[in-house]
């Protein structure tokens, strides 16, 4: 699949703000992780910042909007899943339309399940390859709606604003 620009990624009937670039948080405590992922996004048209641990990711994500984190699930201070979790407790819908994709360099297929659990949307096992990431995000852009109402059903006590 060729890239077409940045993904709208908010399904349903919302509308996202197109007159500025879609953004993204990159969480990983590894710098080559980050720096690839970080690259990849650019290169997408994301305006893309980074953290180097959960807790930093969380503080960040209180203080700006970003329309996609991908977070390292094993990260210091605070995990990438505590990290999640923690994000999608916070009062907002911006939170709850947030989409997470995780990383990790396990590949335990027990790990996607945790994920979810935790609020995340998806996850990807590193190295994180482009084409990987690219049709993840598709895949999460045309599910979203349904995303949206999973994620719901897995962190309902934590919190999240409910629909519209």
């Amino acid at each position: 699949m060729e890239w077409q620009g940045p993904l709208i990624l908010c399904g349903g009937d919302c509308m996202k703000d197109l007159s500025r670039p879609l953004r993204a948080l990159v969480a990983d405590d590894s710098l080559l992780t980050s720096a690839i992922v970080e690259y990849i996004l650019k290169d997408w048209g994301y305006a893309v910042e980074t953290a180097g641990t959960g807790l930093a990711a969380f503080l960040t994500v209180q203080n700006q909007e970003f329309d996609l984190i991908v977070m390292d699930l094993e990260m210091p201070e605070m995990s990438g899943l505590e990290a999640a979790t923690a994000i999608r407790r916070l009062k907002g819908e911006r939170y709850r339309q947030l989409l997470i994709v995780g990383m990790i360099a396990h590949r335990e297929p027990t790990y996607l399940e945790i994920c979810l659990k935790h609020g995340m949307n998806a996850l990807m096992f590193k190295p994180i390859q482009a084409g990987e990431l690219l049709t993840e995000l598709q895949n999460l852009e045309h599910s979203f709606a349904a995303t949206l109402q999973a994620v719901e059903a897995r962190v309902g006590g934590l919190d999240c604003p409910s629909g519209s």
